[in-house]
């Protein structure tokens, strides 16, 4: 649910002065910065964030009127800076840089090694769990073609592919790190 918040002059702005201001600062900054560090995981940003938002309310506290509880907003307004930070090409951007100063040297991928696994987990998988998945992945059928085919509703078909990626998934990550020479 989204908070309404109106931006219009009045005779009565979001804080009358600077002591007002600076005690919404004090009560909520340390609780919002570890809010976001929640979701952020860095405490650097976190207090960017939480900082940004208090500036921007100094900013606009001529114009901004807020309909709900002062605390809500807050909340609500860290929430969406912290995810619109963690879209933000900025962010992307560190996390490459992070991983690629992390990598200490370059892997290659074992190709023969992950097919072998792969085969081996398809082995595993039940007789019309594997024929679905084949028939999807191997052959490019649609769902309704594999249903015609072997006779059985689309549903069917959409819960044994699930099956079938969801075991997959779990066998292939026990040999993740063997792929990689």
């Amino acid at each position: 649910m989204e908070l309404k918040t109106k931006k219009s002059v009045n005779n009565n702005p979001l804080f009358p002065d600077e002591g007002s201001f600076k005690d919404l600062y004090f009560r909520f900054f340390s609780k919002l910065c570890r809010f976001s560090y929640y979701i952020t995981g860095s405490k650097e940003q976190a207090e960017e964030i939480v900082q940004s938002l208090f500036a921007k309310l100094w900013e606009q506290r001529q114009t901004l009127r807020i309909e709900s509880k002062i605390e809500s907003y807050l909340y609500v307004s860290v929430r969406n800076a912290t995810y619109g930070f963690l879209k933000s090409d900025h962010h992307k951007r560190q996390r490459e840089t992070r991983y690629a100063e992390e990598k200490p040297e370059e892997h290659i991928f074992d190709n023969e090694a992950f097919l072998n696994k792969l085969q081996e987990a398809l082995n595993e998988l039940p007789e019309q769990c594997r024929e679905i998945y084949c028939m999807k992945n191997l052959e490019g059928m649609s769902y309704k073609q594999i249903a015609e085919n072997l006779g059985i509703s689309e549903k069917t078909v959409d819960t044994q592919l699930y099956r079938a990626m969801k075991k997959l998934r779990e066998k292939m990550q026990k040999y993740k790190n063997t792929f990689f020479q």
